[in-house]
Formats: structure tokens, C-alpha cells, sequence
């Protein structure tokens, strides 16, 4: 019987797909315990059974994410991880463990209310709830997002106020602790640390480096089942393994690392300074003069001084922050010596554990619209203690119209002013209070007046051998930052 060179090519290949899909099948399936690649390891991280988790057990990449419902950070890293499950899919699995900072009041009851929520399984809608009003996370809005997502009211509340809850965000803690958590928010990648609210990019280049050796892994071999527990082998001298992966309980010589404290040298800003300022004296005139001296990026602040100024001050505060208050007299000595030289510029970066300051901050809103902000400013950073009756108080004492500021700070212009100067914060890497740059030369924190002062004056001479250059005042700003100033500042204030 002859046999066409079709049918013989059909038949080859049904062979040759039959034993692949069996080689395939069979190395995945029955592997011996004792083979090399899997001794030792669990097939499923069993530290993790009973934890919020959405994505499949066996995923190729599985994200720890720690966290806290009043933090601005988390919030900010929730977001990302809601874009690495759309990019990623099934690929990934997150596991959200909970660690509420003492000082975060309303932390621990929305973490105990989501738990409750997750025993009837709407951890991460009743959670989706939770991250759009992070900031106003009280009972009563507990309550109703319980009523929200649908979930059997009794039930919930039996298990909000119930012991089993309370222990069960006791085993969360337990679990962020002996992973060595500090702060939040804080991701472990296939056991691998990645810590603070990094943007996407730098989470993808950590996901796809892990899917790259776990598919290397399931080449060789290895289920997938075992990935996780495999790539995170040796993690943390093996901490991460016992507590995640074989699933030991906390305790004993399973207990939180002691932390490495690295004190670091004490920096000499001024010389610093001095050093980075040599480096602008060297540029050529036609150099200098090519820089874009508009620096539009700070339009959404507050400024005070000529744009020409030998020096530009942007300080980012928040009317809370002691820290602020003590650098505002610091601030405030300088500008009066300096007069026209310093250019002063007032971004609002309200931080959300401080309850009061994202409210005053709006207020600063409403004081510059009625051309009153320096008055308000000196007020609240003078005055008493921050509440919502000083702020109305330094409404009162600006000489503002009281009827207009409650309208206008409670606009939708108002909450977008402040966000338009978090996000300028953002891209300059400010993450804390009070947060300086000095043409765009990074000084943190509120540092002593001489210190200050010295900077400054650095600045200034250097203004004034750039001007025996030929150089126009107005290219000051830009032509300093240029060597002085952080790349983030460049590009965010300048377009650089």
C-alpha cells in the first residue's frame, strides 16, 4: 500500500507532538523527591496559606506587599501593583501582608475591617474602597464600604471586633517583622527586597528578571509548582525560606534581624556646595546662555523674589511638620538679610499622617487667590498648634474673607493645586519635611541657620563671578543648576 508524502508528514509530526507533550508532561509530573532540582523545597509557600492573595498559587512571580491603609506611600505603591497584575496577569501573585504604624491611628481598624471582609472573600474590592478614601477611614465609612462590596453585615461585624481578626493581624506583624520590615511600603519578588513606592518601570525590571530565571528553571525541568520556593532559596540566610516557604511559625531564633545601623558621615554641605558651584564657572558664556532660564516646572508653587535672583530657594513644607516651623525661622532671618538676592519659592507637600495639614494646605489655596498667602504662612507657622479652628483662626487673622476661603479651599481647584505640587515633589525625589533645594543644590531637612547661611552665600559669589563672565542675572537659576542641581530638579523645573 503506498502511502502519500502527506499522510507520512501528518504522521511524523503527530508522533513527534504525542512524545514532546509526553517528555513535557512527565518531567513536570514525577519528579522523585530526592532529585536534585526540588530536594528540599515545598512544593507551595505554606507561610502564606490564609493571607489576601489574588493570582495562582504556582505563578512563576509571587509579590509580598506590606503595608498600611493611612500611609500616602502605600497608597501610592497599591496603585503600581493594580498595574503589575493588568501587565502581568496570571503570571504574578500578590499577597498582601498588613504592618499599621503605631502612629497611623485608623490603620489598624481598616486593616482589621478588611480582614474581616476577606473571611467572606472581598478582601480586594472591600481594600479598592479603602485606598480611594485613605484619608477619611473612619467607622462609619468602614461600615459602609462593608455595605458596598456586599458583604453579610452581621457576619462582618462578629468578625471585625472578634479575637480570631485581632490574632490574624497579629500573625501579619508577626510575619513583616521577621522579614525585617522597618517601613512601609515594602515588596518582597520571589523573596527579593524592593522597598518604598518605586515606580512601575523599576517593579517590571525586578518581575520580568525573576520570569527570566523561572522559565530558565522550567526549561530544566523544574514545576512550576516549585519556582517560588526555588529562585527565593538562601533569601535572608534562609529566614525567608522557613517562615514563607515552610511555613515555621515566628519565634524562637525565627525572630525580626537585628537591624544593621550605618551611621552615616556627616556631610559638609557647604563644601559640597563650593565644590559642585566651581564646576559651573568653568562652563563657556555661550554655554551659560543656552540654558532655558524659565523655570515653569515651579509654576504650580508659590514664589516671592525676582526671577533674576542670584539665589532660588524651593522649600517643600507642610504646616504640621515641627521640623517646618523651626526651618521657618531660619528661612525667614535669611530672607530679610538677603533681600533681592534670594528668590523664595513655597510648595505645599501635606503628609498624610499629620490629619490637619492637607486642610491648611488648601487654605493656602484660598489665601493666594485672595493675594493674602504671606500673611496665612506667617500665621500658621507662628501660631498655635494646627487644628481645624487655627487654620480658620489664621484665615481670620490674614484678613481673608472668611466666607470665600471656606468656599475656595474646599474647591476642586483647591484639592488640585496641592496635588499639582505633590506630584512636582514626586519627580524631584522630595519625600519628606521640610525638603529644600538652593538653585536646585538638594538640602534636606531643617538644618542650622550658619549652615544655611553659608550655602548662600556660595551661591551668591558665584552669581557674582558669572555677572564679571557677562552673564545675564536672569540665567542665574538655570546656568547653576545646570552642575549644582539633582537631574530630577533639571528636568522637572527646567525640562531639561
Amino acid at each position: 500500500m503506498r502511502i502519500s508524502r502527506s499522510t507520512a508528514y501528518l504522521a511524523f509530526f503527530a508522533v513527534l507532538i504525542a512524545v514532546g507533550f509526553g517528555a513535557c508532561s512527565g518531567s513536570q509530573d514525577t519528579l522523585d523527591p530526592n532529585d536534585p532540582l526540588i530536594q528540599g523545597l515545598s512544593p507551595e509557600p505554606v507561610g502564606l496559606e490564609g493571607l489576601p492573595s489574588i493570582g495562582p498559587v504556582d505563578a512563576r512571580v509571587t509579590i509580598i506587599e506590606v503595608t498600611d491603609f493611612q500611609c500616602p506611600f502605600c497608597q501610592r505603591g497599591a496603585g503600581t501593583m493594580k498595574q503589575v497584575l493588568e501587565h502581568y496577569g496570571d503570571k504574578v501573585r500578590l499577597v498582601v501582608v498588613h504592618m499599621p504604624l503605631q502612629f497611623h491611628q485608623d490603620a489598624r481598624p481598616a486593616a482589621l475591617a478588611s480582614l474581616a471582609a476577606h473571611r467572606q472573600g472581598k478582601f480586594f474590592p472591600y481594600q479598592d474602597l479603602l485606598w480611594a478614601n485613605a484619608r477619611n477611614l473612619t467607622e462609619e465609612n468602614l461600615e459602609r464600604f462593608a455595605k458596598e462590596v456586599g458583604l453579610d453585615m452581621d457576619q462582618w461585624r462578629k468578625d471585625y471586633h472578634s479575637p480570631e481578626i485581632a490574632a490574624e493581624l497579629d500573625r501579619h506583624m508577626a510575619i513583616a517583622s521577621v522579614l525585617g520590615v522597618r517601613g512601609v511600603p515594602h515588596f518582597r519578588i520571589n523573596g527579593k527586597q524592593l522597598v518604598g513606592a518605586q515606580p512601575f518601570a523599576t517593579f517590571k525590571e525586578a518581575i520580568d528578571a525573576q520570569l527570566d530565571a523561572a522559565d530558565e528553571l522550567i526549561a530544566q525541568g523544574l514545576p512550576r509548582k516549585y519556582v517560588h520556593a526555588k529562585l527565593s532559596a538562601g533569601v535572608d540566610d534562609g529566614r525567608y525560606k522557613r517562615l514563607i516557604i515552610d511555613g515555621e511559625k515566628p519565634g524562637g531564633d525565627l525572630v525580626a534581624p537585628e537591624p544593621q545601623v550605618k551611621r552615616p558621615a556627616r556631610r559638609d554641605l557647604v563644601a559640597e556646595a563650593r565644590k559642585a558651584l566651581e564646576l559651573v564657572l568653568e562652563l563657556p558664556l555661550n554655554v551659560l546662555e543656552s540654558f532655558s532660564y524659565s523655570a515653569v516646572g515651579l509654576d504650580v508653587c508659590i514664589s516671592d523674589g525676582p526671577e533674576d535672583a542670584a539665589v532660588t530657594l524651593v522649600e517643600f513644607m507642610d504646616y504640621e511638620c515641627p521640623f517646618c516651623r523651626r526651618f521657618e525661622d531660619t528661612l525667614t532671618k535669611v530672607a530679610e538679610g538677603e533681600g533681592r538676592n534670594l528668590r523664595r519659592v513655597v510648595c505645599q507637600l501635606p503628609l498624610g499622617f499629620h490629619r490637619n495639614a492637607r486642610f491648611a494646605a488648601k487654605g493656602a489655596y484660598s489665601a493666594w487667590k485672595q493675594g493674602r498667602f504671606p500673611q496665612y504662612h506667617a500665621a500658621l507657622m507662628t501660631g498655635p498648634a494646627l487644628s481645624p479652628e487655627r487654620i480658620e483662626d489664621a484665615a481670620r487673622e490674614a484678613g481673608l474673607d472668611l466666607t470665600l476661603f471656606e468656599t475656595q479651599r474646599f474647591s476642586p481647584e483647591a484639592e488640585e493645586w496641592v496635588v499639582a505640587q505633590e506630584a512636582l515633589a514626586q519627580k524631584l525625589n522630595a519625600r519628606g519635611t521640610p525638603n529644600s533645594f538652593i538653585n536646585g543644590f538638594a538640602y534636606h531637612g531643617a538644618r542650622p541657620f550658619d549652615e544655611l547661611i553659608s550655602v548662600i552665600k556660595a551661591h551668591r559669589e558665584t552669581a557674582r563671578k558669572l555677572i564679571e563672565k557677562g552673564l545675564l542675572p536672569i540665567y542665574f537659576h538655570a546656568a547653576i543648576a545646570s552642575k549644582a542641581g539633582t537631574k530630577e530638579y533639571n528636568e522637572a523645573v527646567f525640562g531639561k
